[in-house]
């Protein structure tokens, strides 16, 4: 027979559980849980790209299972929803074991039906095995290469200097021959910002559906390197880019290729109160559809501020995903502020209803935190090109050839 002692502490702990749950449903109906989550699984990596905002191969720090599964749990129990489970790195192929057991482990959760993985890999180590597990396991893949193979070799290459083309071609030829889909994704320089066409001619040779070109960012390994393109350059590409990609999709209907960052601005001037993308959304993604968690448990509003400090947001191992949201509320909530009730420019601007105010993690790579009260460091290229994309609609060009239709969702860059 219980003592009345154990008794309390039985009431208790029942009304502290009763406190818990009641928490998170308070958490669902104030706080919007993020639907991707993106696990820096390692940060050991291969390679050593000069720009490398994670700073991959800095150490071999390596996640535990267990850690991924506190902050996937929470997300499942938070959010009913479909939800993406990303490995990222440094090199995520480097932590076979541990990628392997997470996927493992998800899939025997009653919510494993509700789960999306997705992997962002320099394919180099991609082979026969590699490849049979990610079709077996229908993991979405993402493909990181940076131009012909001079470009690429001069800011990709490992850790005796050795370019990375050849073993990234290798792993992209593991994928086409066993019929997986991948997307490519490019960090934008001005090493290789002539390099565009010739991308998008090898997602054409490859039958990749979706590219994405990713302004460089002075974040990790960047912040040595001045590396950023001009303005003008950048808008000149993107304009020879649309150019390209009209051309192609008219007369390629079933084999169409999307960028995916032009697509997210075209979606907001076609759609304007329809939310596309996350990331040129405003306000962003950032904590309400995306979350970010390094090798040791450390939870991030954004992947791109992997390492920032002052977008850590607390550790998982630590404390819930609710304590980390209610006590860094004032940081989640800044990112919800919408550019143009932050920014007095992009309040009177005419543009404000097409342009998202930039990505905030991009603001703060260029910025720091100056960022919150200055327009984009993209702002001259927005009043620019969204002009441009609007005189292509009015002159009868079809949304659908950039990827876009009305209420269109726009495609992450591993579809």
């Amino acid at each position: 027979m219980l003592n009345s002692e154990t008794v309390k502490v039985i009431e208790q702990f029942k009304m502290l559980e009763k406190l818990e749950e009641q928490s998170q449903n308070y958490l669902k109906q104030i706080l919007p849980i993020g639907n991707a989550i993106v696990l820096k699984l390692t940060k050991a990596c291969n390679l050593r790209c000069v720009y490398c905002y994670s700073c991959g191969g800095e150490n071999n720090d390596l996640m535990k299972v267990e850690t991924a599964l506190k902050l996937i749990d929470q997300v499942a129990y938070a959010n009913k929803g479909p939800i993406s489970v990303a490995f990222h790195g440094g090199e995520p192929l480097l932590a076979k074991k541990a990628l392997k057991s997470i996927v493992s482990a998800v899939l025997a959760r009653p919510y494993a039906y509700r789960i999306r993985f997705i992997i962002q890999t320099n394919a180099t180590l991609i082979d026969k095995e590699w490849a049979d597990y990610i079709k077996k396991m229908r993991i979405l893949t993402g493909v990181s290469l940076d131009g012909i193979q001079e470009v690429n070799d001069s800011l990709r290459y490992d850790i005796h200097g050795k370019g990375s083309f050849n073993h990234v071609i290798g792993g992209m030829n593991h994928l086409k021959e066993n019929e997986i889909p991948f997307g490519l994704s490019t960090v934008l320089t001005r090493k290789n910002i002539d390099n565009v066409i010739s991308i998008l001619e090898l997602c054409k040779e490859y039958k990749i559906r979706n590219v994405r070109f990713d302004l460089f960012l002075p974040f990790g390994y960047g912040k040595t390197h001045d590396l950023a393109p001009e303005l003008d350059e950048y808008l000149e590409v993107n304009k020879q880019m649309i150019a390209w990609l009209v051309e192609h999709n008219k007369n390629n209907p079933d084999l169409s290729i999307t960028e995916s960052n032009l697509q997210g601005i075209l979606h907001n001037c076609v759609n304007k109160n329809e939310r596309g993308s996350m990331c040129t959304s405003s306000p962003c993604g950032a904590g309400v559809e995306h979350i970010g968690l390094g090798a040791n448990g450390d939870v991030y509003i954004c992947d791109l501020l992997y390492g920032e400090g002052n977008y850590n947001l607390g550790n998982i191992n630590e404390k819930s995903l609710y304590q980390i949201w209610v006590e860094k509320k004032h940081i989640f909530e800044r990112f919800q502020t919408p550019h143009t009730e932050r920014v007095e420019k992009c309040s009177k601007c005419s543009i404000n209803t097409s342009c998202f105010g930039g990505c905030p993690a991009q603001g703060i790579s260029f910025y720091g935190e100056a960022a919150w009260s200055r327009e984009s460091v993209l702002c001259g290229y927005y009043e620019k090109i969204i002009p441009y994309l609007y005189s292509l609609l009015d002159s009868g060009i079809a949304p659908e050839l950039l990827g876009v239709t009305s209420k269109s969702s726009c495609r992450i860059c591993t579809s």
